[in-house]
């Protein structure tokens, strides 16, 4: 076990994210992050990410899920809309749930991710290989993706039932228009799966 105090940090369009790895074990590592708005615009954070929605519309979501984009010497892990893939057609892109962080607000949240990291997408991956089983340490970065938007751009929010509680839901979104913080590299490099 290592405990890890430092973080790092990242600044743009008057918005703030700092985030630290508080520990790393053998099978997992803790992770925090910090938004601070200092716009004067509402920040719709892209945090709440979600695997399926049941049949009673309900989201299923974990606070703890992350996109994990893997390359042969660094580790994305993020927080954030993805761009559909060229060669994937989808009917609809998938929009991950919002926190709405208003001006002069800030959001904390603490994240257990398990260990070692595995690429993880919302879209499909069909035909591809599978990764390779070899595990090595990369340097690694938190992104964390928003809209900034003005008081009445809220209305286009609706709330939805989450398994976590109650989030915002926005239509569909060009992630061209979002801003994405990232912070990084995080303290120390962590093993990740080969890419594919």
């Amino acid at each position: 076990m290592t405990t890890l105090p430092a973080s790092v940090d990242t600044q743009q369009a008057s918005c703030k994210l700092e985030a630290s790895l508080v520990e790393v074990r053998s099978d997992h590592l803790t992770l925090r992050y910090r938004f601070s708005n200092e716009s004067s615009r509402t920040a719709l954070l892209f945090n709440r990410l979600f695997s399926t929605i049941d049949a009673t519309l309900v989201f299923q979501t974990s606070k703890n899920t992350v996109y994990v984009e893997v390359d042969e010497t660094s580790a994305i892990l993020s927080k954030k809309l993805v761009p559909v893939p060229p060669d994937i057609d989808v009917e609809r892109p998938v929009v991950p749930l919002v926190t709405a962080v208003k001006p002069g607000e800030g959001f904390e949240e603490t994240l257990s991710i398990p260990l070692p990291l595995r690429p993880h997408q919302p879209y499909p991956t069909f035909g591809r290989e599978r990764p390779q089983e070899v595990v090595s340490p990369r340097d690694s970065w938190f992104e964390l993706g928003l809209l900034l938007v003005p008081p009445e751009g809220l209305r286009l929010a609706k709330e939805v039932q989450t398994t976590e509680g109650v989030a915002l839901s926005i239509g569909p979104v060009d992630a061209r228009d979002q801003v994405v913080l990232r912070a990084g590299p995080l303290a120390v490099k962590l093993p990740a799966h080969a890419p594919q």
